[in-house]
């Protein structure tokens, strides 16, 4: 397909400014929550506070990586802005499905895992079934895919009681 450089670069950018934005704070979440599942509520507000700052500078890092790799200009304005989106709705992904892991809900866990994983492949072959495999389907593809997936992890989640603590705390 057209494009396979720019869709590597454009990913491997939104993918190491998630990184950098999160630190480890997935991998804490799931190690808090389970060890101290008392505590649990002021955990996910502590997280749900944390997330906007995460979700902003993923944005500004892949802003940065994305300029000085020339793709500004080069690169369609629609597909830099839905790979700027995939760090941040990754981290909402992420953080819930940490949640899910810490309370030990290894079902949920690994069904939303297999969700985020699955969606981009079938997207993916159903654009270069009808000729459609372009940089900025590929960005909307991982966009859609990310929405789904949080919600889907949103929901699993949502007997743990984080929507309205998570909202309460923001």
């Amino acid at each position: 397909p057209v494009g396979r450089g720019e869709v590597a670069s454009l990913f491997l950018w939104a993918t190491l400014a998630l990184d950098l934005a999160m630190l480890g704070t997935a991998g804490s979440l799931a190690y808090h929550v389970a060890a101290q599942p008392d505590k649990r509520p002021e955990t996910v507000g502590i997280v749900a506070r944390s997330s906007i700052p995460m979700a902003l500078a993923a944005v500004v890092i892949f802003g940065g990586f994305a300029l000085a790799g020339g793709r500004i200009g080069s690169t369609p304005v629609a597909a830099l802005l839905l790979f700027a989106l995939y760090s941040p709705l990754r981290i909402i992904f992420e953080e819930l499905q940490a949640l899910l892991q810490g309370d030990r809900r290894f079902r949920d866990f690994n069904a939303v895992r297999l969700i985020v994983a699955l969606l981009p492949m079938v997207g993916f072959m159903a654009a270069a079934a009808v000729g459609r495999l372009s940089v900025i389907t590929v960005a909307v593809i991982y966009a859609v895919s990310l929405t789904v997936s949080a919600g889907a992890a949103l929901r699993a989640a949502a007997p743990l009681g984080i929507e309205a603590r998570a909202t309460q705390e923001l």
